[in-house]
């Protein structure tokens, strides 16, 4: 098994993923907002020399997601949520408080042409399984379909141009049950 097929077994080695990548790359780059986080004019230049682009891009676009989405619709537990994920955060340049994730697929700058679709379905199954495991810890199975109904709101509101929200919504689709 490659190094590169190690980060994708499972949601902790994407994030040990990233966390490699940013001990060695954020203060090179001064990209850091925080620990863990940057602001989206320094997100591209992050991508372009992590030690596998199209994996961060794919990593950043799903995780930070689900830890907005989290933040939004499960507030009363969110705080487990971080802890056991502790995703990145994407901040807004203007200082405006988060960004969306549409940013690593955003078409005025051409991030669309750099994504790879099957990339971001294999990433995006690692993490929906593993959040879908720890999530049954907190809920009913009865409430999985309110949060499949929930992503797939949240999907089409911050992926609004087509295709994006048609192929996260397919894959989020046939993976929560």
């Amino acid at each position: 098994m490659s190094e590169l097929e190690l980060h994708i077994q499972n949601t902790k080695t994407l994030i040990n993923f990233f966390k490699n990548d940013w001990d060695e790359l954020s203060q090179k780059l001064h990209t850091a907002a925080e620990e863990g986080s940057f602001c989206q004019c320094g997100s591209e230049k992050f991508i372009l020399t992590s030690s596998n682009p199209t994996q961060m891009r794919s990593f950043l676009l799903i995780s930070i997601f689900f830890d907005q989405f989290f933040h939004q619709y499960y507030q009363l537990i969110y705080e487990e949520f971080e802890k056991e994920f502790n995703f990145p955060k994407l901040f807004s340049h203007s200082g405006a408080g988060h960004h969306p994730p549409s940013w690593f697929i955003y078409k005025k700058h051409g991030y669309h042409k750099k994504v790879d679709w099957d990339n971001v379905r294999d990433i995006a199954i690692i993490i929906t399984e593993d959040i879908l495991k720890w999530f049954t810890r907190f809920n009913d199975k009865e409430d999985i379909p309110y949060l499949k109904k929930s992503i797939e709101k949240e999907v089409n509101n911050t992926f609004i141009e087509y295709p994006d929200a048609v192929l996260l919504n397919h894959i989020f689709d046939k993976h929560i049950h």
